[in-house]
């Protein structure tokens, strides 16, 4: 089933809900990316800028919870010397970065996500250079905290399940 077609830009989902991407240059390949990411995950990457930026409680929720998650997000400081970041990319990395957001936000304009547009009344739905940063940022930070979190359960079922010390100290030092 074809979903998107633009000069020579093909996208299809095929089985399993798989998307395929035909191009014929590295460009179009991110244009595609950033487009199957807003189509399929559009309300995710809204969310993230929200949190990434600190601006929840200015869009989603004004509560007292929610400017605590806002002030968390705030000093985790993922949306300062975004610049910086972006200034060590060259040439064709700042192309085709664009190139992902373009196509991220012809994604978005034809999706935007509902749940934000309609019952919050949210209207920043451009994706920016800027926003992918803080995704990185945003994205690392909780695959760091996830894979901290696995690595304590494995600990703790190492230990329940009486492994010998001495391997326990080979893979957990100190």
């Amino acid at each position: 089933m074809e979903l998107f077609a633009q000069d020579k830009i093909i996208i299809d989902r095929i089985a399993g809900a798989t998307r395929l991407i035909r191009v014929n240059n590295e460009s179009d390949q991110y244009f595609g990316l950033g487009y199957c990411h807003a189509i399929d995950r559009g309300m995710q990457m809204m969310i993230m800028k929200i949190l990434g930026r600190g601006t929840a409680c200015e869009h989603l929720d004004d509560s007292e919870e929610m400017l605590e998650i806002d002030m968390f997000f705030r000093r985790m400081n993922w949306h300062n010397n975004i610049q910086s970041e972006l200034n060590k990319l060259n040439d064709h990395e700042t192309a085709l970065l664009q190139a992902y957001c373009d196509g991220a936000n012809e994604g978005l304009k034809k999706n935007k996500p509902w749940e934000l547009k309609l019952l919050l009344g949210y209207k920043d739905f451009n994706w920016s250079p800027e926003d992918t940063i803080i995704m990185a940022r945003l994205s690392g930070f909780v695959t760091l905290a996830q894979t901290q979190g696995e690595i304590e359960r494995l600990f703790i079922q190492m230990v329940q399940e009486d492994v010998p010390d001495n391997l326990l100290d080979e893979l957990f030092p100190d």
